[in-house]
């Protein structure tokens, strides 16, 4: 049985990730809204409504948030890319499935749009930000590189460089998810995704009669 003093402490822990999660997210907002070298941890606290020294319980400074929201959705994005098996290609309806879902599971958090406009606004200029998203382009190519180079001994993707195409795909997806964050004019998601997919299954086969 867990004791009183217990049950105090884990409360405690749960409060204390409420506040950091609220702060991560109110940075990331006023990071969107205001730009990230046009927002201070002043701005952020006055947001919040909270003394100073609540933000400096979680973060070491603006810099130190800026790294853990880049980590943090970096991370959640490497985690929902779709799957595809080394060992066997899949079907394009089955392609599209697993697209399908990656677009729906990266664009339904609220923060995805934020981060995108982040990501946008500072990537020349972070280092951070940089090392994260070549390790992150890196890890993309190479692993869809290896599946289109397994997929072209079944007669799929034929005459195409694999590394080429992960290259190209990544492009694609890096831009869609930037028009739809930044311009916003993408009023049915469903029909982006829809065609992007059908460019992504359809587009991405071998011409006639190449090898």
């Amino acid at each position: 049985m867990i004791s009183f003093p217990e049950i105090i402490k884990v409360n405690r822990r749960m409060k204390l990730a409420d506040r950091r999660r609220q702060i991560m997210e109110v940075g990331l907002e006023l990071f969107a809204r205001q730009g990230y070298y046009n927002t201070s941890v002043a701005d952020i606290i006055r947001e919040l409504g909270v003394a100073r020294g609540t933000f400096y319980r979680y973060f070491v400074d603006k810099q130190d948030l800026y790294n853990i929201i880049l980590s943090e959705n970096i991370n959640y994005l490497m985690g929902i890319l779709p799957q595809f098996p080394v060992d066997h290609p899949l079907s394009p309806e089955e392609i599209e499935r697993r697209i399908v879902k990656f677009f729906r599971d990266f664009m339904a958090p609220p923060t995805s749009r934020h981060f995108v406009q982040l990501y946008t606004e500072t990537l020349g200029s972070e280092k951070a930000l940089m090392e994260i998203s070549e390790g992150f382009q890196d890890f993309f190519i190479k692993g869809f590189s290896k599946y289109f180079a397994n997929a072209q001994e079944s007669g799929f993707f034929r005459g195409r460089d694999p590394e080429i195409l992960s290259f190209l795909l990544l492009a694609l997806l890096k831009e869609t998810f930037l028009h739809w964050a930044i311009h916003k004019d993408f009023s049915d998601p469903e029909k982006l995704v829809h065609e992007l997919i059908s460019l992504i299954v359809h587009g991405l086969r071998g011409r006639p009669g190449e090898s």
